[in-house]
């Protein structure tokens, strides 16, 4: 049986826009003949108004098109530039033509005829590529609800172009009602910006003045088209014409709405922009582990991943044995000498390397600065690069201001070290015979440093208990959790497994918390806040390894639950005095790895009461196995919470892993396992 090939249809398109150019033509020309026998706007005439209606049919089928062809893969910047070209476009060629007409016909009521008719057509072709281009915008980052209003939106607009038989005035009831819908759903779809968030700084003061220098021509061919309505006797009225109006306001409303939120985003530009530099400062770091690069070349990485991020002047890592002897030494921004001149200067100061940060808020507050640039270094911070309670090196970090380090920029180091101290850890060890004795005491040392980054657990509020229980296997593991509560009161709660066992998913559960502490702190959704989570950690993961997470927001003055899973066990919550596992579709970070990931999961919204509880968990727990081969499973799961879901939390977490011990009949896990439990009182 023959196959049929869609790729025969690719001279369709072209065709159809050929057509529809031709067809354009047609319609402007039966619409100028039109013109010469009829005069009033108000007046029922079919050949007239069959012209009107076919040639706004034509124009915009054919910008559909062309657009459709020639702009399916224009981004966001070159959109906006169509808009602006096609603006300018329709200012200047309405002046050239006004200007001659007047200068070499003076002014007649055919002259008048012809400039009607003229800014009429340039009217609709602009308002027609704004219309489409828009729409690349609106469906820009689309959801399948984006979508289908756009179709119902777009159908509406063509079927609304039949309003151009009837004759309404533009400040009468029909001519409301007919315009009122399509200008309600475009508002509604205008609102859709989310390509703004894509832009820098700069990329979005350029779009905020091309969208002005836009709305300002387009305002200012609306005002020539109605002093031409205040003109009686002119053929094409467009101001009554229910369907040009209707459009003219989605295009308006689009582009001022577009302005506000480019006004609005300015401020914020350079925080995301930093926040998201700073993730791309981990996974650089990341894939310096990953792509089995020397230790030498991680302190290197290291030192520049904490000198970007703290916009440091200069600043130098060296790395110590067990004897405190210098092993390694990697400046940035600064040469030896001054660096030996510093070191000095921190020794006759009796500034010792402790387990702790220690910040110097104004150099020349020291003594002994004759050798020291203060001019060009007048804040200095020092971190220990620790393993467990083994000091692996030293951090100096100088900025040209006095006081310059905040606690936010240190806390981000501190991570970036954090992951660094595993990586270079584990880079020791992978050297190492694997079985020998030595190996796996500094394997415990690397679990130890692993397990510092996971957070004590916090007391946000008398009104929420949390209580957390881990039972990981021998080795390092995956299994992270982690807490922020923001300005407003917001508390977010995070649960994921990274796959794999061991170093591997050690050092990507480390990446996950870097990744968390910087996209946290932007407060964003669930569902954007795994998106982003999911760009940064599929250029750094492998192919074949992801992280399943699951992100619990709560608002405690609205007792609400946002809950969004990717590819993570289902919830289990209880209630109204029933347990029940909340469903939702997700899908593992760095699974699917393209810009439509959102579309994978969802946010759902749950409201909760005094007396309820909601219990995450690591797959570890439900995929415990017996003799037999049988799963603890979801079932058993929820019978056990039920039995002692009146205990406190720490005590029902206890009774739950005693539960999967004396099932499995092994007391330690075959795999990583976590607990997690909120209890509502």
């Amino acid at each position: 049986m023959a196959t049929f090939n869609i790729s025969r249809l690719k001279w369709l398109l072209p065709a159809v826009c050929l057509l529809s150019i031709g067809w354009m033509f047609v319609s402007l020309w039966q619409l100028h003949h039109t013109i010469e026998e009829f005069n009033s706007p108000m007046v029922f005439n079919l050949q007239f108004n069959v012209a009107v209606c076919s040639f706004f049919l034509s124009t915009f089928l054919c910008f559909k098109v062309y657009i459709g062809l020639f702009k399916k893969n224009s981004n966001i910047s070159t959109l906006l530039w169509d808009v602006f070209y096609s603006a300018t476009f329709a200012i200047l060629a309405s002046l050239l033509v006004k200007s001659m007409l007047l200068y070499f016909l003076s002014s007649t009521i055919w002259t008048l005829k012809v400039w009607n008719l003229f800014e009429f057509v340039i009217y609709t072709f602009f308002i027609a590529n704004c219309f489409f281009s828009i729409k690349k915008l609106i469906l820009y980052q689309k959801t399948n609800r984006t979508i289908i209003l756009w179709i119902i939106f777009e159908l509406s607009v063509f079927a609304s172009i039949l309003t151009s038989f009837f004759l309404f005035k533009y400040n009468s009831l029909p001519f409301v009602l007919f315009t009122l819908p399509l200008t309600l759903l475009g508002l509604y779809l205008s609102f859709n910006v989310k390509w703004a968030a894509f832009l820098n700084f700069h990329q979005k003061l350029v779009a905020l003045l091309l969208l002005i220098i836009s709305f300002g021509i387009l305002s200012g061919l609306f005002l020539d088209i109605y002093e031409q309505h205040m003109i009686s006797g002119m053929s094409i009225d467009a101001i009554n014409n229910a369907f040009l109006m209707a459009i003219s306001a989605f295009v308006l409303l689009n582009i001022s709405i577009s302005i506000l939120v480019l006004l609005f985003s300015l401020p914020t530009s350079s925080v995301f922009e930093q926040k998201f530099g700073e993730v791309m400062l981990f996974q650089k770091l990341h894939q310096s582990i990953q792509l089995g690069e020397t230790e030498k070349e991680i302190h290197k990485a290291l030192l520049e991943s904490c000198c970007d991020s703290a916009l440091a002047t200069g600043g130098w890592l060296e790395m110590t044995d067990t004897n405190g002897r210098i092993t390694s030494f990697e400046n940035s921004g600064i040469d030896h000498i001054d660096a030996f001149n510093f070191k000095n200067l921190l020794r006759k100061n009796h500034i010792k390397i402790t387990s702790e940060p220690q910040y110097i808020k104004d150099v020349k507050a020291l003594s002994h600065l004759q050798k020291i640039n203060t001019n060009r270094y007048k804040s200095l911070l020092l971190l220990p690069l620790l393993s467990g309670q083994h000091r692996l090196g030293t951090l100096v970090l100088l900025k040209d201001k006095v006081n310059a380090f905040d606690k936010e920029m240190v806390d981000m180091i501190i991570t970036f070290m954090s992951q660094a101290a595993i990586a270079i850890q584990n880079s020791r060890l992978m050297g190492q015979a694997l079985e020998t004795e030595r190996y796996r005491e500094e394997l415990k040392i690397a679990k130890q440093v692993q397990e510092r980054l996971l957070p004590d657990v916090p007391h946000y509020s008398s009104d929420i208990e949390i209580a957390v229980l881990t039972g990981g296997a021998t080795d390092v593991g995956g299994d992270y959790y982690d807490f922020y509560k923001d300005k407003a009161g917001d508390i977010t709660v995070v649960l994921g497994d990274v796959s794999g066992h061991g170093t591997s998913a050690a050092f990507n559960m480390a990446q996950t918390k870097g990744i968390f502490q910087s996209l946290v702190q932007l407060n964003l959704d669930p569902i954007d806040f795994l998106r982003y989570a999911n760009t940064a950690l599929s250029r750094c993961f492998e192919k074949s390894t992801f992280l399943t997470l699951i992100v619990i927001k709560i608002n405690p003055k609205e007792k609400t639950l946002q809950i969004a899973r990717a590819g993570h066990c289902l919830p289990l919550f209880y209630a109204n005095k029933q347990p029940y596992y909340v469903e939702s579709k997700g899908t593992g970070l760095g699974v699917v790895r393209g810009k439509d990931y959102a579309s994978f999961i969802e946010c759902k919204v749950l409201s909760y009461a005094a007396g309820d509880s909601l219990l995450l968990y690591t797959d570890g727990i439900i995929e415990s196995s017996n003799k037999q081969g049988e799963l603890f499973g979801t079932d058993r799961l929820k019978n056990v919470f039920i039995n002692y879901k009146e205990q406190k939390a720490n005590s029902l977490l206890e009774k739950i892993f005693q539960e999967t011990k004396a099932f499995s009949g092994k007391n330690e896990p075959e795999d990583d396992s976590t607990l997690l439990l909120l209890k509502f009182v």
